[in-house]
């Protein structure tokens, strides 16, 4: 009964989303490990797109979110992606009234005052905050501070966060996202697109990052305007397709959630 569990969360961080679903979905009809299950499944449905799952998956737990803040973090997500700011706000309330939050809510608070306000400064000051009373979730509170540290032009601190990343888990991915957003940051598109082009089976939020590499090329007033136009027109037609998810705030899925789901047992 664990082992398609196992399986399922192997697949997934090795990115092989798809065959993880499968997975995932034999796990949960052995109904073990079910809030992980739960939350790991709903996690692959948003990073593949699959949005009419993800709301189907979210519609049947409804009575089981408040106890399972994996989903209910993905779900505040989802509405921050949708712009649907007070139902967010709500979800995020409901999330930080948890015993084991994490971080979690503070997070997607930070993730919405980045893609609500654009205020990136704020983000990172709050999420810095944030690493000093949190002890479990700091890698993703890390992960999420530096993107908010690079927009907002704190390269020091992205680079910090990039140096402290590199040792765990699952930095090579953490990293690779925060170091292209660093290029962009400092205009050198082309190394930052030829960096991105080097993910392997990248998500929906790594196509968010490229459209805004396209945006910034396109906007760049030494490529040439048919260029220019071109740039733009694909970034508009990913942000159409991947524009659903929380650009900010999906990241990787720490170790500590795989830890978390034998703690419950």
């Amino acid at each position: 009964r664990s082992y398609y569990f196992l399986n399922g969360f192997y697949l997934k961080r090795r990115n092989r989303l798809s065959e993880a679903v499968g997975s995932f979905l034999e796990a949960k009809k052995a109904k073990k490990y079910k809030g992980s299950v739960v939350g790991e499944l709903a996690d692959c449905y948003k990073l593949l797109g699959k949005w009419s799952e993800l709301r189907e998956l979210i519609k049947e737990q409804e009575s089981y979110l408040d106890k399972n803040p994996n989903l209910l973090d993905i779900y505040a997500g989802m509405l921050i992606a949708e712009r649907k700011w007070l139902e967010a706000e709500k979800i995020i309330r409901r999330l930080e009234s948890l015993p084991r939050n994490d971080g979690r809510a503070e997070c997607r608070r930070a993730s919405m005052l980045m893609q609500k306000e654009g205020d990136f400064k704020s983000a990172a000051d709050s999420l810095t905050r944030i690493l000093t009373t949190v002890s479990r979730g700091r890698d993703n509170v890390r992960r999420l501070r530096a993107l908010a540290a690079t927009y907002s032009g704190d390269l020091k601190t992205a680079r910090s966060d990039v140096d402290y990343l590199r040792s765990r888990s699952d930095g090579p991915y953490s990293v690779r996202r925060i170091e292209t957003a660093i290029l962009l940051k400092e205009q050198r598109f082309d190394e930052a697109l030829e960096h991105w082009s080097r993910f392997s089976n990248p998500n929906a939020a790594d196509y968010l990052l490229k459209a805004r590499l396209l945006e910034a090329k396109g906007n760049n007033a030494l490529i040439p305007i048919s260029e220019r136009e071109r740039l733009k027109e694909e970034a508009v037609m990913l942000r159409a397709r991947y524009g659903i998810v929380d650009e900010f705030g999906d990241q990787q899925i720490p170790y500590e959630r795989l830890k978390a789901a034998f703690d419950e047992q």
